[in-house]
């Protein structure tokens, strides 16, 4: 199992995106995506950062953390997901754990 960060692989947003619009995002919110990821990959501040939970080739999972929103300096872990069939086996939790620090 691997956690890749889009800032440490940039190479992966497209993947990353793709993912995280089929798993999460309405027809409406695709955008949204698109944007935070890429801004995510040279943002200046330390975040957003997003990542995708790999197993091999397989995309297992995902999950992000954002901030800043509006005048409020908080962070939030968001969209956090795991396939149910990696579930169980203490992946979501390593990837809470990179979210968390």
């Amino acid at each position: 199992m691997e956690i890749i960060s889009v800032r440490e692989h940039p190479e992966s947003a497209e993947r990353m995106i793709r993912y995280f619009q089929e798993k999460w995002a309405s027809e409406a919110s695709k955008m949204v995506y698109d944007d935070c990821i890429h801004h995510a990959v040279d943002a200046d501040a330390p975040l957003p950062q997003w990542y995708l939970l790999t197993d091999g080739d397989a995309v297992i999972g995902c999950g992000g953390i954002t901030g800043y929103w509006g005048s409020r300096e908080e962070s939030y872990i968001t969209t956090v997901f795991v396939m149910p069939q990696a579930q169980g086996r203490g992946v979501g939790r390593r990837l809470m754990e990179v979210l968390e620090a």
